[in-house]
């Protein structure tokens, strides 16, 4: 084994809590997970699901993917799609259903950030997408807030391509949509 010299980190331990029962809690950093999706009609004109944050979590009013927290026993997977139901009422196997295309990057993240300055959170998050096509307007699908926790989402809508960097985004979310559209070659 080779020595490194002034090796230096830039962590702190994690907190722990003991409960009234005598175990120990570990507070430890946070997974997280964000779904991109993109819609085209006929392959043009793309669009990214966008969501408003509600006066009921932190940056308000900020823009952002539809994300939350992984639940107890949950796979990042289904969290992504709870959460993508959630804050905007897509079931994703009904949006796929009725598409004409897609490519589902949903077995694994297609991304997976651990830098806790990046999104100045200390959350690891794992980034879940989908660029789905449809025949016409008509068949995207309707978006709505009304599965969300009481003031989490102020409103949820498409965003065409060419205004994502019209928003003020929460998480660096704008940097994903863009990393995601050149993964996905749009």
């Amino acid at each position: 084994i080779r020595y490194i010299p002034d090796m230096k980190f830039n962590n702190r331990e994690n907190e722990k809590v003991y409960t009234d029962d005598g175990r120990t809690v570990w507070l430890s950093r946070s997974p997280a997970v964000a779904v991109v999706i993109v819609a085209t009609i006929n392959f043009e004109d793309p669009r990214v699901l966008t969501v408003i944050r509600g006066s009921g979590v932190n940056n308000t009013g900020k823009t952002c993917l539809p994300c939350g927290y992984l639940d107890w026993d949950e796979s990042g997977p289904e969290g992504a799609m709870r959460e993508l139901y959630e804050e905007t009422n897509i079931n994703l196997t009904e949006m796929l259903e009725v598409s004409d295309s897609y490519s589902l990057y949903w077995g694994e993240p297609w991304y997976i950030n651990t830098n806790p300055a990046e999104d100045d959170l200390q959350n690891i998050t794992l980034y879940y997408g989908v660029h789905v096509n449809f025949k016409s307007e008509e068949e995207l699908p309707k978006l709505s807030g009304e599965n969300a926790a009481p003031n989490e989402v102020e409103s949820v809508f498409w965003s065409p391509r060419r205004e994502v960097g019209l928003y003020d985004w929460a998480f660096n979310h704008e940097k994903r949509i863009e990393k995601f559209y050149s993964w996905v070659n749009l």
